[in-house]
């Protein structure tokens, strides 16, 4: 007898699905709701796109400071997009592509590859959590649960950073538990030292400051999901729309697939459908807000890395 492999299995239950979706649409509902769109809100919500890939430019540019690059605007900018829709994939190894270029501006740059990626993508989650925190206080809803979990996120993200920690750490496994007789206390020896060599980006100083620095760009991010809503009719406050997004956004990070993709989907479907936006609506804007979200930034990704390389394919190093 054929064994039945776990992927069709897998594609076998998404299609089904998707089925299920299609039959419960209401196509005649949505076709309603488009009818009374109001497309200028589509323009606010571009604009929002604009601003939030934008914006983060400033943990971007937090760190490039802290690496004393030389590297003018356009250069950094370029690097910025390419980095961080690289962050799309899964476990970030598309970002390792951008930062090769690094070591054009400084020699052995790129060897920061791995600290950068750490630092920027615990503190985008920290800055994440934090403002679904306080949009949480306001529309009362598992606020205790988040404010658990930010402050264990803040902690370990602390504990990562902190040089003592992992020398006590290293002491404790080389000396109690004797790494030399045990495969698995040798992994952990290798591991503490891979964190305390590429946690260069987290000290307390720095965590806060990345932190608060991403905090413009996930605002606008969510207000473009908020624009979207408003042409469709559904006057979500900002506040609800903050929680919706973080919420949805935090359990697609969680799930480490790409762009927290069907996780990330689902969930803000669902809290659509929590706050009263009819399911039809709560479905469009969702496939909406997801093309700027994340297609159009994995586009973008890929136009600055073919652009890097045609543009800036041969800089002069500055020591």
């Amino acid at each position: 007898m054929r064994k039945v492999s776990l992927d069709t299995i897998t594609l076998v239950i998404g299609i089904i699905a998707i089925a299920v979706l299609v039959s419960i649409y209401d196509l005649n509902g949505t076709i309603t709701d488009i009818s009374h769109l109001k497309i200028y809100y589509f323009l606010f919500a571009f604009g929002a796109f604009l601003a939030y890939t934008w914006l983060k430019f400033l943990p971007w540019t937090y760190i490039i400071r802290k690496l004393k690059l030389k590297i003018s605007i356009s250069q950094s900018t370029v690097m910025m997009y390419a980095f961080f829709g690289m962050g799309i994939i899964p476990s970030s190894v598309a970002q390792y592509i951008p930062l090769r270029h690094l070591s054009n501006f400084k020699k052995n740059a790129q060897f920061f590859s791995l600290s950068i990626i750490l630092a920027l993508g615990a503190t985008s989650g920290l800055a994440l959590l934090f403002m679904t925190t306080i949009a949480a206080i306001f529309v009362s809803k598992y606020i205790t649960y988040l404010i658990a979990l930010l402050a264990a996120t803040y902690l370990l993200t602390s504990l990562i950073g902190m040089r003592r920690t992992q020398n006590l750490l290293l002491t404790f496994v080389n000396k109690i538990l004797n790494p030399k007789k045990h495969k698995l206390f040798r992994f952990a020896v290798k591991y503490i030292e891979g964190l305390k060599k590429h946690s260069a980006f987290l000290t307390q100083k720095d965590i806060l400051s990345e932190t608060m620095l991403f905090l413009p760009s996930l605002f606008f991010e969510a207000v473009m999901l908020f624009f979207i809503l408003l042409a469709f009719n559904q006057n979500l406050s900002i506040v609800a729309v903050l929680f919706i997004f973080g919420v949805a956004v935090e359990l697609g990070n969680i799930s480490f697939l790409p762009g927290g993709l069907g996780v990330t989907d689902t969930s803000l479907v669902s809290l659509l459908l929590v706050f009263g936006t009819p399911g039809a609506v709560a479905i469009t804007a969702t496939v909406l807000f997801r093309f700027f979200n994340m297609l159009l930034v994995f586009v973008v990704s890929y136009i600055s890395i073919f652009y890097m390389r045609v543009r800036f394919p041969n800089t002069v190093v500055k020591r």
